[in-house]
């Protein structure tokens, strides 16, 4: 590799310095080795201090942010949201199905149930198990009847109200998304064609305040 095109801060580190840090992606920047500096998971106060820092001294500044943020889990929407708006920071979404949960595989809404499919994530991840409850059940049930009612996928729901979300927010979401076939690699794409209006998030969100927003890591 020549160079690398995001260099992130994975998680926040107190005993480096934060000039240090700035100063040291600035020159990876400065040498052509490194195009836009990124970090994640950082607490949103911290995070000023080291934009402050960049603009004092003349450094490169942070353009993208990655954490996690889903339907699920809009926690960030608190403190990290207004921070990349303010410095005009774009943000990838990790986890945007939220570890799965919101690709409606995990419901029968036939029987009303939770459900847990053969070789499927939930058989050996207890943080997902652990989100099967009986108020997020009701709450994924009404989710993937919206789904159905706009022609979509849970998935492509969940994808389109990121990307909609951000328009709302005036910042940039770019979901990171992964596929293990063809086939679900086009039904993520086909996420662009869902067009939510100013209703569906309304009600969106109207049915998402009963849900715990906690953040979720790997």
């Amino acid at each position: 590799m020549e160079y690398v095109d995001i260099y992130y801060a994975h998680r926040f580190d107190p005993e480096t310095p934060k000039y240090e840090t700035m100063s040291t992606f600035n020159d990876l920047v400065r040498r052509g080795l490194v195009y836009y500096i990124g970090m994640s998971n950082i607490p949103a106060h911290e995070l000023v201090e080291y934009q402050m820092i960049a603009e004092r001294h003349g450094f490169e500044p942070i353009s993208v942010l990655q954490y996690s943020y889903s339907w699920y889990d809009r926690a960030i929407e608190a403190d990290i949201v207004p921070v990349a708006k303010r410095f005009g920071m774009g943000l990838t979404a990790y986890s945007p199905l939220a570890r799965g949960l919101l690709t409606g595989k995990y419901v029968d809404t036939t029987t009303g149930r939770w459900v847990i499919p053969p070789g499927s994530r939930a058989e050996f991840d207890q943080k997902l198990r652990n989100m099967f409850t009986d108020e997020n059940l009701k709450k994924m049930i009404s989710f993937v009847e919206f789904a159905k009612s706009k022609g979509a996928t849970p998935t492509q729901l969940a994808i389109a109200w990121l990307l909609r979300r951000g328009d709302e927010l005036g910042v940039t979401v770019i979901p990171i998304v992964s596929a293990t076939s063809v086939q679900q690699l086009e039904e993520v794409v086909e996420s662009l064609n869902i067009n939510l209006s100013a209703d569906d998030m309304k009600y969106l969100r109207r049915d998402l305040a009963g849900i715990r927003t906690v953040a979720i890591f790997f």
